[in-house]
């Protein structure tokens, strides 16, 4: 699930006034994976846990996702340190590059 608050100042007093809940969305499994991607590399001292990825998404494409983490890590962008990646020097610069190479769709959860 994704949280999150009413943008304007005046939309989260309304919604806090009526002790109504903050907005929220069910992740598909593809976009879970993603997110957690991004959010993990942006934990510049833990990285990317791939045992945490494995118990929060079962069914995750375990072999993609390592085949991906380790090209990046060929390409210096990523370090793998004690079970988890982190961005290399490199890869904060090229963040962006980094994430887009670990975006994840349908497809990839249902190959055929």
């Amino acid at each position: 699930s994704r949280f999150w608050n009413p943008s304007s100042l005046k939309a989260y007093e309304k919604k806090t006034l009526s002790n109504k809940d903050y907005e929220y969305e069910e992740l598909e499994p593809w976009s879970l994976l993603t997110e957690a991607c991004f959010l993990g590399l942006r934990k510049l001292q833990e990285g990317l846990c791939l045992a945490s990825i494995k118990t929060l998404i079962p069914s995750a494409p375990m072999p993609l996702l390592e085949n991906k983490l380790i090209k990046l890590t060929q390409k210096g962008f990523l370090i793998y340190d004690s079970g988890s990646y982190l961005l290399s020097q490199e890869g904060i610069f090229l963040s962006n590059q980094v994430f887009a190479e670990l975006c994840f769709t349908t497809e990839d959860f249902n190959p055929n």
